[in-house]
């Protein structure tokens, strides 16, 4: 998983961990949940996933290609997920080591990106697109968090 991908607005898609639990609206048709289903898997249980290393074998290969690869990262979870906070850190420091690569970032937890982002942030990493999910009126704030983020 994650080579290669059927999304057609990136190249890889990158689970540090997989799961999530339903927050919204836009939670309510969520393939991940069926999928991880499909696959014998608890949806609801965030678990760290073996796939750490991809991203180094992709950064490696863009770089020889003189190019930057698109990573979709986490497509069966939410970044920002609280379940993940224990391994946000080390997988931010996977990204910081892979310059060739644009790590693409879509929450619904735009609540948590601020205060979760690495000490080195600053102005934002230049590998790195962040972006909310808006399903409804409801939920237009996450733009303003998003916003409000230095990127």
């Amino acid at each position: 998983m994650g080579d290669t991908t059927g999304i057609s607005w990136t190249e890889h898609t990158w689970n540090p961990w997989r799961g999530c639990t339903k927050i919204s609206a836009g939670c309510a048709h969520c393939y991940m949940f069926r999928e991880q289903r499909r696959y014998g898997r608890d949806p609801t249980e965030v678990v760290r996933t073996k796939t750490w290393a991809d991203p180094i074998k992709w950064n490696r290969e863009a770089g020889e290609a003189g190019r930057k690869g698109l990573v979709f990262t986490c497509s069966w979870s939410d970044w920002f997920h609280e379940d993940a906070d224990q391994w946000r850190d080390e997988a931010w420091a996977v990204i910081r080591d892979c310059p060739n690569l644009i790590f693409q970032i879509l929450t619904k937890r735009a609540d948590r990106i601020k205060d979760h982002l690495p000490a080195d942030w600053g102005g934002g990493y230049d590998n790195v697109w962040l972006g909310v999910s808006v399903e409804n009126q409801e939920n237009t704030w996450r733009i303003e968090r998003l916003v409000a983020v230095s990127a």
